[in-house]
């Protein structure tokens, strides 16, 4: 697609990706929790790039951002510096940290594709041995069809917590049903449905230990959940955030325990763990397959 866009355009083009054909190459890319390094080899030879952002993913937004940089007349030492200290996109594997011991991540992803991607992205920011643990849901009104393959690709997170995500006039329990059909016949995953969102959010925290991955997606930078013709104020950064200090990384050590607590009666630390109903969390019952 690109080399087609590039053949019809009548300004100045430079192709650029991981492949050997690339007149700008992407090599050498690393990525852990702090940021992403690579080596980008193109007009102006090799060239080593980094930015605080979060996952491999990125390598191309990082090459892109110099090249456009040079083809604008920013001197190659500027923009290099620039990209290292820029910021990320607010909801685009967003970290929310308050010195806990885990990473959570906010991400926008919503299809099955990139809600794929973004698991194998956090497995490689799980420290040895850690694990990752999932909250997504899936958009009232639109690809219906796409929902049993989201349930799918969730599975295979050490944990999905199965909620709501912007319902709109759908039920959200019949949302959360047909991905939970997505899972059945898979041995991956414990699987948990919480159509609280907030409530959802907290459980993966709840049950998130050292080195673990908490990776909350689907809305990314959003502040509104649309909800039964409501717009309801809700954006997952806050929840996480604040479901970190009430369980006591700001502090509080009764209440984490309080949550964990929660998250045990729930079943997270039980094999297999196939479907929790919605409601409050203490009161939720446990339904394994």
């Amino acid at each position: 697609m690109g080399e087609r866009l590039a053949a019809q355009t009548t300004v100045p083009t430079i192709g650029f990706g991981l492949s050997e054909r690339a007149q700008a190459r992407i090599t050498e890319v690393r990525a852990d929790r702090r940021g992403i390094r690579l080596r980008l080899t193109g007009p102006d030879g090799p060239v080593d790039l980094s930015a605080p952002l979060i996952g491999e993913c990125n390598a191309t937004n990082v090459a892109a951002a110099y090249l456009a940089a040079r083809a604008l007349g920013v001197p190659q030492e500027t923009a290099v510096a620039g990209i290292a200290h820029c910021g990320g996109i607010p909801g685009r594997s967003e970290a929310v940290d308050v010195g806990q011991p885990f990473l959570v991540l906010v991400d926008y992803a919503h299809t099955p594709g990139a809600i794929a991607a973004q698991l194998a992205t956090a497995r490689t920011l799980a420290v040895a041995g850690g694990r990752v643990h999932l909250v997504v849901g899936c958009r009232g009104g639109r690809d219906r069809y796409k929902r049993q393959d989201a349930g799918r690709v969730a599975i295979t997170a050490d944990t999905a917590i199965l909620t709501s995500d912007s319902p709109g006039e759908e039920d959200p329990r019949a949302i959360v049903d047909q991905m939970l059909a997505g899972t059945l016949g898979q041995a991956d995953g414990q699987v948990v449905v919480e159509l609280d969102r907030a409530i959802a959010i907290n459980l993966a925290i709840a049950v998130a230990g050292p080195g673990d991955v908490v990776l909350i997606v689907g809305r990314g930078h959003e502040t509104i959940q649309y909800v039964a013709g409501h717009n309801l104020p809700f954006d997952d950064r806050k929840q996480a955030r604040a479901a970190l200090l009430a369980q006591g990384w700001g502090g509080d050590g009764d209440r984490a325990a309080t949550w964990q607590v929660k998250a045990d009666r729930l079943g997270l630390g039980v094999v297999h763990c196939h479907r929790v109903t919605g409601g409050a969390a203490p009161d939720a019952d446990v339904v394994r397959s």
